[in-house]
């Protein structure tokens, strides 16, 4: 008769140490742009993950968008309109810039 396994318990929870991590601009604007290759779904969750590092209560504070409308723009059927995300991008010190796309030349 095969006995069970314990499952090891974790010395930090996960997302304890994601959010430490994305609190770091290092960690977390390389981990942007990665899920913005990804595609809208993979980037809105990250950007989720970014901004709950930082706190919720202090970006919707700067972003001038309140703390329900962070939630829903930022939830997995949320559908941002794109002032709403330019004004959540603004407040995590960042911004959107456009670039050529690999292997092609801009017109």
């Amino acid at each position: 008769m095969a006995t069970k396994r314990a499952k090891p318990k974790l010395l930090l929870p996960y997302d304890a140490l994601r959010q430490a991590g994305l609190k770091n601009w290092k960690v977390a604007e390389p981990y942007l742009r990665l899920a913005l290759h990804d595609g809208l779904d993979a980037f809105l969750q990250a950007l989720r993950n970014v901004a709950q590092a930082h706190g919720m209560s202090a970006l919707s504070r700067r972003s001038g968008l309140t703390r329900p409308a962070l939630y829903k723009i930022l939830s997995p059927k949320g559908n941002p309109q794109a002032r709403s995300l330019w004004q959540l991008v603004e407040a995590l010190d960042m911004q959107f810039d456009l670039v050529a796309a690999q292997g092609k030349k801009a017109a």
